[in-house]
């Protein structure tokens, strides 16, 4: 395989509880630490405020459903849904 060829990187579908308000966050990312940088990135969502509410975050990106996509997509939130 020559070092020049680019293989298509592997995206995942991602399906994490939103603590607050019982939510959820529907994102595609290349990896956990993907799918944090771009939820942290995101303004107006409810993720530092409040002692432990980081490391509840990060637990939930790591514990969520993850669906490995065929097709290469774009990384970024698809969907918030807030009750």
């Amino acid at each position: 395989m020559n070092s020049n060829d680019k293989s298509p990187t592997t995206k995942t579908l991602y399906l994490i509880d939103y603590w607050l308000s019982d939510g959820l966050l529907i994102l595609i990312a290349e990896d956990d630490p993907e799918a944090m940088q771009i939820l942290m990135d995101e303004e107006g969502l409810y993720i530092e405020d409040g002692e432990g509410s980081k490391e509840q975050f990060t637990k939930n990106v790591i514990s969520a459903q993850k669906f490995r996509l065929t097709d290469d997509y774009e990384s970024g939130i698809i969907e918030v849904f807030c009750p």
